[in-house]
C-alpha cells in the first residue's frame, strides 16, 4: 500500500507543480471512502484543456515512463494517459472531457494519507456516480462499500438528482437499477 501512495505523492507533485487541478480516483478512493480492497494501481483525474494536453503529457513523461506505444496518440484518442514508475506503479490519468469531471475535481477533499501528507481525493458521492457509470462488477462491489462506510453521511438527495443525468449520457440505465438494489438492500 505504500508504493502506491508514494506513486500517488510523486504525480501529485508533479502536478502541482505545474498548476494543474486534479483529484484521486478509483481505488485510493475507495479505500478512503469505503472498504479497504487491494488495488494496484494509481488513478486520477486531470484537468487538461485540449491544447494544454500535449505539454502536460510531455512533462509527466520526463518523470514517469509510458504504458504504451506512441503515448500522446493514445492519450488524444483514448483521454487516457497510461504511466509506470520507475519501481512498476501503474498511474492512469483520465484527461478531462466532460463538464461533471470538472465538477468531480474541484469538489474535491485533501485527505491526510498518513506520513506522505495529504493528496485531493473526489468525494464519496462523485465516486459512487464514477463507479455506477463505470457499471463493472467490481464497481458496484465498491459502491456496496461505500454506502456501508459513508451511509446516512452521503448526499442522497445529490445522488437522486445526478446519477439518471449522468447515466443518460451513455443511454444506459441499468447502472441506476443495480445502485438502487443496493441501495434498498442496505436500507437506504
Amino acid at each position: 500500500m505504500n508504493h502506491l501512495v508514494a506513486a500517488a505523492k510523486q504525480v501529485s507533485e508533479v502536478l502541482l507543480s505545474l498548476d494543474v487541478r486534479f483529484a484521486f480516483i478509483g481505488g485510493l478512493a475507495v479505500l478512503v471512502h469505503g472498504e479497504v480492497r487491494a488495488t494496484r494501481d494509481v488513478d486520477l483525474s486531470v484537468s487538461v484543456r485540449n491544447e494544454n494536453l500535449p505539454d502536460l503529457c510531455l512533462t509527466l513523461l520526463k518523470t514517469f515512463a509510458s504504458r504504451v506505444d506512441n503515448p500522446l496518440a493514445f492519450a488524444e484518442q483514448n483521454r487516457v494517459l497510461l504511466l509506470s514508475t520507475l519501481e512498476g506503479v501503474g498511474i492512469d490519468i483520465a484527461l478531462t472531457l466532460f463538464d461533471f469531471e470538472e465538477a468531480f475535481i474541484q469538489r474535491a477533499k485533501n485527505v491526510d494519507v498518513g506520513g506522505f501528507g495529504t493528496l485531493p481525493v473526489i468525494t464519496a458521492e462523485d465516486l459512487i456516480c464514477m463507479k455506477v457509470f463505470a457499471g463493472r462488477d467490481i464497481d458496484f462491489s465498491d459502491v456496496r462499500g461505500i454506502i456501508v462506510r459513508q451511509g446516512k453521511g452521503l448526499d442522497w438527495e445529490r445522488l437522486d438528482q445526478f446519477l439518471p443525468e449522468l447515466l443518460s449520457l451513455k443511454d444506459d440505465l441499468s447502472g441506476l437499477r443495480k445502485f438502487s438494489e443496493i441501495r434498498e438492500q442496505l436500507g437506504f
